[in-house]
């Protein structure tokens, strides 16, 4: 299933609680998971908290936000898993990183892929070269650049 970056985002994932199919890379103790919002100054960032372990939290944005040209393929069997027939039902979130550079970075080859019917997600692992797991925040381009 293709999903495109008009495909839903934190507004839209936004209120509720999330459930992994499987815990994302690293995280293994951690399935459940809220997400809300940075704050106002913030958007359209969001926090993703776990729920299974407190104080685990993540900064998250819908990647077609920064970058207008990202479209990714959920594997057959991610959809499966999700439940998801139908792209209009997904959210795509992708997971920001500060490092000692205080350069925000996305990862875009380990994007949420979440089924907003259903309110389960997955960390999809896309197989994809154009895309990188440590791109770049840069407000003056919209186009992901590879590691």
């Amino acid at each position: 299933m293709s999903l495109s970056e008009t495909t839903g985002g934190t507004a839209s994932a936004a209120g509720r609680g999330i459930e992994l199919v499987r815990p994302m890379l690293g995280f293994p103790d951690s399935t459940r998971f809220s997400i809300a919002p940075l704050g106002v100054d913030y958007e359209p960032y969001a926090v993703l908290s776990s729920l299974d372990q407190p104080g685990l939290e993540f900064v998250v944005v819908p990647p077609g936000v920064l970058f207008d040209d990202y479209v990714i393929e959920v594997p057959e069997e991610d959809a499966a898993a999700l439940e998801l027939t139908d792209a209009a039902d997904a959210a795509v979130l992708a997971l920001v990183t500060r490092r000692a550079t205080l350069v925000p970075t996305v990862n875009l080859l380990g994007p949420i892929v979440i089924n907003q019917q259903t309110r389960r997600a997955v960390q999809v692992v896309l197989q994809d070269d154009r895309y990188g797991a440590t791109v770049p925040v840069d407000a003056g381009t919209s186009r992901p650049s590879s590691d």
